[in-house]
């Protein structure tokens, strides 16, 4: 059986045990704790700041003359990196009721938005409330307050345990939410990975899960519901 104990101890307390890829990171407890929140903006913040250097750097090279030398000013790319977020809920009653939860998201999007070149084409994190039959849609309404691009579909994964987190080409960030026993309350336990295996993985897991699906919107803006399916509908 897991020992949640031993895990916290060795894991995040102690720090005996790590993982061997410098680009997997563990987690403890709600994204939007504040110690979590402002490792993934930040982590979020430097992988987009290295894929941007990336695509400096590859423009240099195309650009280079034919005697090797380098042109010393290069035009502002018109390239973006980013994209939308999508954020998959747990089927919890009480996740994400709090203040943290929404400025979070809204923290997130500040980001996107402030690398994105292509205003043409806004860019936000998808909330997707999971769960069987209308339970989705019931649960679904109690966060149009929460969140500007809200949505929900009947799918379960993990017995709705599983909570991810997906900045596709950039960072996933994962959470499988561990029952006490006896105990009504979980323990969110997971890893934040930029590992591009683990983004395929990621994508490949909602857009296999999604697939043939209906998804209904929550949002109280009517008038973005079109866009917002089709930056939806990009992400799947």
């Amino acid at each position: 059986a897991f020992d949640l104990r031993r895990y916290v101890q060795d894991v995040h307390l102690t720090r005996i045990v790590c993982y061997d890829n410098r680009r997997v990171t563990p987690l403890l407890g709600a994204f939007y704790l504040q110690h979590n929140a402002d490792l993934i903006i930040t982590r979020l913040g430097d992988e987009i700041l290295k894929q941007e250097e990336m695509l400096v750097n590859k423009e240099v090279s195309l650009k280079s003359g034919e005697d090797g030398e380098k042109i010393d000013t290069l035009p502002v790319s018109e390239k973006t990196i980013v994209q939308s977020g999508l954020w998959l809920a747990p089927q919890l009653s009480l996740w994400a009721r709090t203040r943290g939860a929404r400025e979070f998201v809204q923290k997130i999007d500040r980001l996107l938005d402030s690398r994105n070149k292509k205003k043409s084409n806004p860019v936000g994190t998808y909330v997707m409330i999971s769960g069987r039959n209308n339970a989705a849609k019931d649960r679904a309404f109690k966060y149009r307050d929460q969140f500007q691009y809200l949505f929900n579909l009947d799918i379960c994964l993990m017995d709705g345990k599983l909570e991810l987190l997906l900045i596709p080409g950039l960072i996933v960030c994962v959470l499988f939410h561990f029952h006490l026993e006896h105990q009504p309350v979980s323990i969110p336990i997971g890893f934040i990975s930029s590992e591009v295996e683990h983004l395929k993985i990621a994508s490949s897991l909602i857009s296999e899960s999604t697939r043939s699906k209906q998804i209904f919107t929550s949002m109280y803006d009517s008038e973005n519901v079109p866009v917002a399916y089709q930056g939806l509908q990009n992400l799947l």
